[in-house]
């Protein structure tokens, strides 16, 4: 039982929390912030976790014991038995590349860092993220690690006054905010996005409401209006998504904290509405249903290699509420019960625990059993995920950047004599450029631009070409570089270009973007160094490697058709590819005759997809462009 009152409002704020993240995962266009209910969450938890302490302290009952035990009754049930039928279904359903990154999540989940596992491994919102079933787990690891922590220092805040403790509570927000804002400004945005010390404040603010929640005397009307400004600011939240604000959870979080507030001291007519029983029963499934949801949807997605129809998504979300209700009455309920022992407890779920790890190691020593499928499907789902980086563990800063040596190991970027410089389109070529100066002994740099193009002059937003214009500056500085090679996205239809001074070009796409590189390839000219330019490849926009493998391990026809027309091609890039071909001669790389011929482009060429994803090149598949790389490098003297 807990320790402090039950309040129907918060079970309604749990419900609006869950069922935003869930109509956000079945349809983002509907509800552009329904993540944010995420946030939501971890205001809650904050509030809860620390009125509950204070109200153990003050009754001279709390233990660290006591409140670790709460914990793991009330979150690793429900978790192990999620994790139990996911992984079942995951070895029936999953290839075995994705199966092998499953077996890794499963150990994160299963040891409170899936946050963690998630920010070395994906960003949350790349189109690849919804074929990982455990991907939602990242957000109790950052729970978990707060429920480590938290108690430790309240120990030490409910021994001194209670103003002084709540300075070190605001001290935490502003720190851990400031820390956020500072992340997404320097580019590590997926970090702060999975990180506990990123996410600190708003657990914090929880916490701090806890403390303020029966401070003083306020007027009826203040506190219900202090309420429906609070559901206002979480409406808006919800619902745009981005507003003017940095980070785009601070609506959300102000608004959760002045309802909880609010709704402690006097309780509106508003907050009567989120006590409703049908909404306050969602609240209380709320953690089951957030547990189910994201596996359904995406193993349902995953079988069906398309999009659900209507009536497959109100089945899938049937599914959910019949797993979460069953999961809440016959998980969740029986093992909170205080009155039932915790050391079998203990062992039921430790067995549990060991078994599913278990399980993760048996699929990764087995290589994601491939003896599941075929062979072909084994080879083309081999493909997936592997194209080459330039990665924050094998990189160093350079400028406002990263970049990576290349060739010889012991060399220094000082003394590179080659730089491959451009986006991930640069970096997947990386073990090409790398190999043909480790056979001469020589060196070289990759300077990575993330999701930014290598033109100064022109980019897709301020901040990319005040990048761009900061690294190039820096290549200059390199003394003895004599050869710049450059790698980019080539489709930018739809791109918004703009200088270092916010002034948007709204000139065609392909003139833009001509009049950007050629002003970079004079930059590179007058520096005294030869510039390299890779072209352009087909741009499926959808995963090759995945949907091709899943098309045929499931029987189904191959849709979309793994190739395209060459007019197709040459209706997008023929122009750009023109112009540079005669600018640069043998020195533009003309990638597109791996994939091209006379009366179309393959994406799969000898049962291999010649893509990792959408868009970027397997790293088995680079050698059929060495050829090309090699007669540019000699073309331009190396």
């Amino acid at each position: 039982m807990s320790s402090i009152p039950h309040r129907p409002d918060i079970d309604g704020l749990r419900a609006l929390a869950v069922v935003s993240v869930i109509v956000y995962h079945l349809t983002p266009g509907v509800l552009a912030g329904g993540n944010l209910g995420v946030d939501l969450f971890f205001v809650l938890s904050g509030y809860l976790i620390t009125a509950l302490i204070r109200s153990d302290w003050a009754a001279g009952r709390f233990t660290l014991a006591d409140f670790y035990e709460r914990r793991v009754r009330r979150i690793l049930p429900a978790l192990l038995a999620v994790l139990a039928a996911t992984s079942l279904a995951a070895v029936v359903l999953l290839l075995p590349k994705d199966l092998i990154g499953y077996g890794r999540s499963l150990l994160a989940a299963l040891g409170f860092v899936a946050n963690i596992h998630f920010w070395w491994v994906i960003d949350y919102f790349a189109p690849i993220s919804g074929e990982k079933p455990l991907l939602h787990t990242w957000s109790l690891g950052v729970e978990e690690q707060f429920y480590l922590l938290f108690p430790l220092l309240m120990m030490v805040l409910l021994r001194l006054r209670a103003a002084t403790a709540m300075a070190v509570l605001a001290a935490v927000v502003v720190v851990s905010l400031g820390l956020n804002l500072v992340l997404k400004v320097v580019g590590s945005g997926t970090f702060s996005f999975y990180m506990l010390p990123s996410r600190a404040w708003e657990l914090a603010v929880g916490a701090l409401i806890a403390f303020v929640s029966r401070r003083g005397s306020m007027p009826r009307p203040v506190v219900w209006a202090a309420s429906a400004i609070g559901l206002w600011a979480i409406g808006l939240g919800l619902l745009e998504g981005k507003v003017a604000v940095l980070p785009a959870a601070l609506p959300v979080v102000v608004g959760t904290a002045l309802v909880v507030w609010a709704e402690g001291r006097a309780p509106s007519p508003l907050g009567r509405l989120l006590s409703l029983p049908p909404i306050t029963f969602l609240g209380r499934i709320s953690y089951s249903l957030y547990l189910w949801h994201w596996p359904i949807l995406v193993l349902l997605r995953y079988r069906l290699v398309r999009p659900p129809t209507p009536l497959e998504l109100a089945l899938a979300v049937a599914a959910m509420l019949v797993c979460a209700v069953l999961s809440w009455r016959f998980v969740e309920t029986p093992f909170r019960r205080r009155d039932r022992p915790f050391r079998p407890i203990a062992w039921i779920l430790g067995t549990t625990t060991v078994a599913l790890a278990g399980l993760a190691g048996a699929i990764g020593i087995g290589d994601g059993w491939p003896r599941r499928v075929s062979p072909e499907v084994v080879v083309i789902n081999g493909a997936l995920g592997t194209h080459a980086r330039c990665a924050g563990w094998d990189g160093e800063r350079f400028a406002g950047g990263r970049a990576c040596r290349l060739g010889a190991p012991e060399m220094e970027v000082a003394t590179a004599e080659v730089v491959v410089f451009g986006n991930s389109h640069a970096q997947m070529y990386r073990p090409l450029v790398d190999d043909a100066l480790r056979r001469d002994g020589r060196s070289g740099v990759l300077v990575g631009m993330t999701e930014c193009l290598p033109t100064p002059s022109i980019n897709i937003d301020v901040k990319c070409a005040r990048l761009a214009s900061e690294t190039f500056a820096a290549i200059e500085a390199l003394p003895k570089v004599r050869t710049v090679i450059l790698g980019l996205t080539w489709d930018q239809a739809g791109a918004s270009f703009v200088d270092e001074a916010g002034v948007h070009d709204g000139g065609p796409w392909r003139q833009v973007l001509t009049r950007g590189l050629d002003d970079l390839l004079d930059r590179i000219e007058r520096s005294g160094r030869t510039p390299v330019l890779i072209g352009p490849i087909p741009h499926p926009s959808w995963d090759v490697a995945s949907v091709v493998g899943r098309n045929l391990a499931f029987g189904r026809p191959q849709e979309p058709a793994p190739h395209q027309t060459r007019a197709a091609f040459d209706e997008t890039f023929g122009a750009l590819v023109a112009h540079f071909q005669a600018r640069l001669g043998p020195r533009f790389i003309r990638a597109d005759r791996v994939f091209c011929g006379v009366e179309r482009c393959d994406f799969l060429v000898g049962g291999r997809s010649l893509y990792s994803d959408g868009n970027h090149v397997a790293a088995a598949e680079l050698p059929r462009f060495a050829p090309l790389f090699r007669d540019a490098l000699t073309a331009a003297g190396e």
